[in-house]
């Protein structure tokens, strides 16, 4: 019951003989496993999470793909001079609120987190289908983004920047199923 609220730190007594101390130990391996692969949901993207599961769309994604996509880069002007100056304490704290709020505005947007690079933010809105909505939720997003950060940075000197660009790009997979995008 636990587990299937969410409570993944949950574990059975291995003390146990027989039959029970070898189901509590695969439960606990379970529970490890799943605990595991909620932590992990943060920081890697559904679509590498979908390939690593897949023999075959991963053989695909090491080979690349060219799709038409909307890249949004976000990033902190100042940011490299800022960090120098702050407590890396307090530092992390600032950047892990940023980043959580850009992701959150990224998801909503039907878009994608691929990377975090420092400060930085690289999301990928598919372009297929009707493209004008396609578009407007990466503008949106990227609007949405800019008066999040806003509030977030005011105090510290920071200003966000983002960019947009459409187009062909070649996706895939580079070393172990860490995501690749590069303008084709």
């Amino acid at each position: 019951q636990q587990i299937t609220a969410g409570k993944y730190s949950i574990r059975l007594p291995t003390s146990w003989t027989q039959e029970f101390g070898i189901l509590a130990r695969s439960f606990n391996l379970m529970a490890s496993a799943a605990e595991e692969g909620r932590l992990l949901e943060r920081f890697v993207s559904a679509s590498v999470r979908e390939i690593a599961a897949d023999h075959l769309r991963e053989a695909q994604a090491r080979e690349g793909q060219i799709h038409n996509s909307i890249i949004v880069f976000a990033g902190l002007r100042g940011f490299k001079s800022f960090m120098t100056k702050e407590d890396p304490i307090a530092l992390i704290g600032t950047l892990n609120t940023y980043l959580e709020s850009m992701s959150r505005i990224v998801h909503h947007g039907v878009g994608e987190i691929d990377k975090f690079i420092g400060e930085k933010v690289l999301a990928v809105f598919p372009l297929k289908g009707d493209q004008d909505w396609c578009l407007r939720q990466a503008l949106n997003a990227a609007k949405l983004m800019r008066e999040a950060a806003l509030p977030l940075l005011h105090n510290l000197g920071l200003q966000p920047a983002i960019g947009i660009t459409v187009g062909s790009v070649l996706a895939g997979v580079a070393g172990s199923l860490l995501p690749l995008i590069a303008r084709a």
